[in-house]
């Protein structure tokens, strides 16, 4: 029964409660703009998800972006039923169950057309059958100059896990076992392999760092990242291209910044194979290969819309950032990127990072800096595209109402006090989710009870709450079991949560109470 709805999809576990500030609008206007295409507007534009899972990360934008209509659609009714839930009483979002096959031939017209649709991870994870669908629905859905986002597991940085997801699903199939007791002896299983001598290891030598990998996820994400039968497929960047292309979509570059600027920040010997190479395609394909990319997120335009000089200059002057981190104390500034780390240069950033302390500034008053007189503007947005990936600087949200975002990070906070999984906050001046730990989301139930509350009572609120549930506070991954070292820890966290978390969290727009 699961396969004939499914098509081969793994749906006895739920997805994971996740947030991904790329699939934010402002971050996708901001990656077209640097890469030269202009990004949608109008006073009520219209923003569509294919696949969203727990609807979590849709609803953080919805409640973030509350001029803007946001729609979301899967086909999993208890992942429908539990966005519906989450989102009781958001005006600017609704949850749609529906299978692509069915809308790939008849979209709904109450649907209508969107300015922004996304897709993440989904695209290789369904049958080449049901990625058809789905370009279909694109077709039907983007409108002129609308963006498309597609994020995906590619090609060649999957090669290596082949054999991990085949003996996954065969072992899975073979054993009857449930599909998490699978993935662990699955697991295991690989690694006696590789103990054994397998020549597959020496082969394959990034496929040990793959499990090694799986072994500290969430249980919960590889099913969905692995166990499918028939409907995992990693793609080549022109594989998916091209099969956008059916949809009347261009390619408009990709929303990870740091590989806007590629291959100019690769080793000059690899540099120079690359620009050798006269066709775009291939040297995309040739970067790829170069980084051993495995995880995409491609921007696509139904119709390229170019910024015009001077209309880029506008719109770049008026994008406002936000201070997250400020200059760290040892003043190394070092950017994970998916060609290895980059360092960046104190000074030319560090003025940034200062100017930024003193609260938020355009992109036109960071240019008049002292210390950027006489550098480029290009420069410019590349130093602050990396302080952007680097999380060390916002993008600051416009229009939004933080006491509506209050109001929903009470909700999630209330939940996990419940016993929900949720493991974010949405920061208001940002548009984006902030890691948020169980125990702090404790805290802001305390506050939501007791606005006033100093260290001492959220310390006590934190211990109910815990018992309540049946847990206990852990330290260093231990349970803490002696009543007064659990109160002297729940204190602890309690005043470091009141001198660092909450302030900053209030700057941010988390909390306004």
């Amino acid at each position: 029964m699961m396969m004939n709805w499914s098509h081969g999809y793994n749906t006895s576990v739920g997805y994971t409660f996740g947030y991904y500030r790329e699939m934010s609008p402002a971050w996708i206007d901001f990656a077209l703009r640097l890469q030269g295409y202009a990004a949608p507007t109008g006073k009520k534009r219209r923003y569509l998800e294919l696949g969203f899972g727990q609807g979590l990360n849709l609803i953080l934008l919805a409640v973030a972006n509350p001029d803007i209509d946001f729609l979301g659609i899967d086909f999993n009714p208890e992942q429908v039923a539990h966005a519906r839930k989450l989102a009781a009483g958001i005006k600017n979002v609704r949850f749609e169950e529906a299978d692509f096959l069915n809308l790939a031939a008849h979209w709904p017209a109450d649907y209508g057309q969107f300015d922004y649709a996304a897709l993440h991870g989904i695209y290789t994870w369904v049958s080449p059958e049901l990625r058809q669908a789905i370009v279909k629905c694109l077709h039907h859905a983007v409108a002129a100059g609308g963006v498309v986002y597609n994020s995906y597991n590619a090609l060649p940085g999957w090669l290596a896990a082949f054999p991990l997801q085949h003996v996954m699903v065969r072992y899975q199939k073979t054993t009857g076992q449930p599909p998490l007791t699978a993935i662990d002896n699955s697991l295991k299983l690989m690694h006696r392999l590789r103990e054994a001598g397998a020549s597959l290891f020496t082969a394959q030598p990034t496929l040990a760092n793959r499990i090694e990998t799986a072994e500290k996820h969430d249980r919960a994400y590889l099913l969905h990242e692995y166990l499918h039968d028939g409907a995992w497929f990693p793609l080549w960047y022109s594989q998916a291209m091209n099969e956008m292309a059916q949809a009347q979509l261009v390619a408009a570059g990709t929303a990870t910044l740091p590989e806007i600027f590629l291959p100019t920040l690769l080793p000059v010997p690899l540099r120079t194979v690359i620009e050798e190479v006269a066709d775009p395609i291939l040297r995309q394909e040739l970067i790829d290969t170069a980084i051993n990319q495995s995880f995409r997120r491609d921007l696509y335009q139904r119709g390229h819309q170019r910024l015009w000089p001077l209309e880029g200059q506008r719109v770049w002057s008026a994008i406002s950032l936000i201070s997250l981190t400020g200059m760290p104390e040892d003043k190394q500034l070092k950017f994970a990127t998916s060609f290895g780390q980059l360092n960046g240069d104190p000074d030319s950033y560090g003025a940034i990072l200062t100017a930024l302390t003193t609260g938020p500034k355009t992109v036109a008053q960071l240019a008049a800096l002292p210390e950027w007189q006489g550098k480029s503007f290009g420069l410019l947005l590349h130093v602050l595209s990396l302080l952007l990936h680097g999380s060390y600087i916002g993008i600051q949200q416009e229009n939004v109402d933080l006491r509506n975002v209050t109001r929903f990070n009470r909700t999630l906070a209330r939940a996990v006090a419940d016993g929900a999984n949720y493991s974010c906050v949405l920061a208001g001046q940002l548009g984006i989710g902030l890691a948020a730990s169980t125990v702090d989301l404790m805290f802001l139930d305390v506050l939501a009870e007791t606005p006033t509350a100093r260290a001492e009572t959220l310390a006590a609120g934190l211990l109910t709450r815990l018992t309540a549930l049946g847990r206990q506070l852990l330290k260093d991954g231990t349970a803490v079991t002696d009543p007064d070292a659990a109160r002297t820890q729940a204190l602890q966290l309690a005043t470091l949560f009141t001198s660092k978390t909450l302030p900053e969290w209030k700057r941010l727009g988390v909390w306004t109470a």
